[in-house]
């Protein structure tokens, strides 16, 4: 991998001005045919390169689980300890061990922790094979690293290097939007030389009018990065945080929905945590989403009941119901209701389904569904069932 030079710790960026390349002299004179001097775009022009241009080019693959794709800068904003850094870790981790991508080219500029994480992600560092800089350590600041992005693109080393961030406001004010064009006109060169950076943002403190996260600071990081993702809790369970991303800008066939799952568990160590970072099946995300809004509507423990009565022997609609209405601030109404929506044959949507016997009677079984085991019916008498006739359904 490239050998980088942190011995000038006061690097500063320079001006748009210092950076203009330099200009071959034209040669001016008026062609015979039209009289007219050559177009002094034409020095630029890449028409003839194609064949060089790809033979030095440089695979546009999907790393980092489906998030990134080589050669581009991505921008992944979260609010703070949602595992942003962790899943970033583990799943360039993983894709070490697969071979995806070559842990000498890895570069993790981790400018958003103590010392104490210095040494433990530096111990995690070594044990796989990837690069950690640290501002302050061997001479490197945050300063520094647009002139290296450059020397890196300079020197042919862009191809082979993945460069992550974290975070992307300890390397510019993302509410200054000078700083900003300086920034990503750096990072852009750097990608078209086949460079790839990974930056790590804050969403606001305070969400959409939708009430979704937003991204922090201005809108030229959301402008000029190639791809852009916000990560979110979607639920905590137990010792289990499940955790999506949503893409919000792409130019590449990067998902556009992704949840991964992870320990929050006490007690511990970083690497165990790293562990258990696991990507979920994207098919089994509705009913992720569906388990969250159960949650928060306060059906979920009614419908575990639901199902403990179902399974303790309790199959016809009206028992249900009034078993159900026997729980404090459940009506009879909410009882049926809840009992009617969630009856049908699609265990995404529905916990349960009928059958429809004599005298219109519906007779009620569980669905076989991805859900917690049903809850034990509450220990008393069980309801009588009365003879009576009825000429519609229950």
């Amino acid at each position: 991998g490239p050998q980088w030079d942190f011995s000038d710790g006061n690097t500063t960026v320079t001006s748009a001005q210092d950076d203009q390349p330099d200009v071959k002299p034209l040669d001016n004179s008026a062609t015979p045919a039209t009289g007219m001097t050559q177009n002094p775009l034409t020095q630029y022009s890449l028409l003839g390169d194609a064949a060089k241009l790809k033979a030095e080019s440089f695979n546009h693959n999907i790393i980092f689980g489906r998030l990134v794709v080589q050669g581009q800068c991505t921008v992944v904003y979260a609010p703070p300890s949602t595992g942003k850094t962790l899943i970033h870790i583990s799943v360039a981790i993983q894709a070490i061990k697969n071979g995806t991508i070559k842990p000498e080219h890895l570069f993790y500029i981790n400018a958003d922790d103590n010392y104490s994480g210095v040494i433990t992600k530096a111990d995690i560092a070594e044990k796989y094979g990837f690069h950690m800089v640290v501002p302050g350590r061997k001479g490197f600041s945050e300063k520094g690293l647009l002139p290296l992005l450059k020397q890196l693109g300079d020197d042919g080393h862009a191809p082979n290097s993945i460069v992550i961030l974290d975070t992307l406001k300890k390397f510019y004010n993302p509410m200054d939007k000078n700083q900003g064009r300086q920034f990503f006109l750096a990072t852009g060169k750097f990608n078209a030389q086949g460079g790839t950076v990974i930056m790590l943002g804050h969403t606001n403190k305070n969400p959409g009018d939708d009430g979704k996260s937003k991204f922090g600071g201005t809108s030229d990081s959301l402008e000029d990065a190639d791809c852009a993702h916000i990560m979110g809790i979607l639920a905590d369970e137990g010792n289990t945080r499940t955790v999506e991303f949503t893409n919000i800008k792409n130019r590449g066939d990067v998902a556009r929905k992704a949840v991964y799952q992870y320990s929050i568990a006490e007690g511990l160590t970083y690497e165990q945590l790293l562990e258990s970072v696991v990507e979920v099946d994207p098919q089994s995300l509705d009913e992720l989403r569906n388990d969250v809004a159960l949650e928060a509507s306060g059906d979920k423990l009614l419908i575990e009941l639901v199902r403990g009565f179902i399974a303790s022997g309790i199959i016809m609609k009206t028992p249900l119901v009034k078993e159900l209405a026997k729980q404090d601030g459940v009506s009879n109404g909410r009882a049926r209701k809840l009992i009617e929506t969630y009856t049908g044959s699609d265990p995404v949507q529905h916990r349960w389904n009928h059958t429809v016997g004599q005298h219109g009677k519906y007779t009620y079984s569980v669905l076989d569904v991805a859900s917690p085991d049903p809850a034990p019916a509450p220990k008393g008498k069980k309801s009588k069932k009365k003879k009576k006739k009825r000429s519609i359904s229950e």
